[in-house]
């Protein structure tokens, strides 16, 4: 009887010691969120419509108010850009490709020059609007609110949409242990939209027509120095008039004392 040769023991883990060894895969790192990550399209947007809330106004805007304009319509401008891009990669059946450097290069290039003509430009327009309407001219470093106030309105709107999309899918992915992903999502963006619109008109917005309303109350019952009451008794705020001076306001008393001089001379 012939012996057998010693059979070859096998691997511990039982995987075949002439298959190729495979080698472990890394387990994907979780996707950083980058909330200070921007898409050209969305920028593009932006761009534009900040360079338009330069052009002139009725009323002269100070620098902070106007740093706050184009804060809000650069981040509604974003919001435009991105939509419209993801509606075009929609009917053109493709993904999302990242932006290439050179595109971002082009941008910067072109998007400092548009702010820089647009900033110096709304000044000026800005100035002309207070020199016909009698408005002391802001002081030299005011100005310099108005881009520290439109990137910080920017930034924060956009930070803010975002954060509404994290809670979104958070919402949606609960909703959708008990209901269809189409029923949950739709669910979700009803939760959180109606969620934000509550907030903001019952809190933000009365909040501040409550500020806006103090403030021009105090405003209100100033008159500026070199403005007299009207002696005419044909005139609104003269001492024989029905309407008291007192009760005209700020823009009124003003307009009241100025135009009786002009219609005297």
């Amino acid at each position: 009887m012939t012996t057998q040769p010693a059979s070859t023991a096998e691997p511990a883990d039982g995987i075949d010691s002439d298959a190729p060894e495979e080698v472990a895969e890394p387990s994907p790192e979780p996707k950083q969120r980058r909330w200070f990550r921007y898409t050209l399209p969305g920028a593009w947007a932006a761009l534009v419509l900040i360079c338009l809330s330069c052009t002139p106004s009725l009323l002269p805007r100070p620098a902070a108010f106007q740093g706050f304009v184009c804060g809000v319509n650069g981040a509604i401008g974003y919001g435009l850009g991105v939509v419209g891009a993801w509606l075009w990669r929609q009917f053109a059946d493709r993904p999302a490709r990242p932006a290439r450097p050179r595109s971002w290069r082009v941008f910067l290039i072109v998007g400092a020059v548009a702010l820089l003509v647009s900033y110096l430009l709304g000044r000026r327009w800005q100035n002309q609007i207070r020199e016909v309407m009698g408005v002391l001219a802001e002081g030299f470093g005011t100005p310099l609110l108005l881009p520290i106030v439109a990137v910080l309105v920017f930034v924060g709107l956009i930070a803010a949409g975002r954060g509404l999309r994290t809670v979104f899918r958070w919402i949606a992915g609960r909703l959708e242990k008990w209901m269809g992903r189409r029923a949950a999502r739709g669910l979700g963006w009803v939760l959180v939209v109606g969620a934000t619109v509550a907030t903001l008109s019952g809190v933000v917005l009365d909040g501040a027509i409550a500020v806006a309303d103090r403030s021009f109350s105090r405003l209100d019952t100033t008159t500026n120095d070199a403005v007299q009451g009207p002696l005419s008794p044909v005139r609104s705020g003269a001492p024989d008039s029905l309407v008291p001076f007192d009760t005209l306001g700020f823009q009124g008393r003003n307009f009241a004392g100025t135009a009786s001089k002009a219609w005297s001379t």
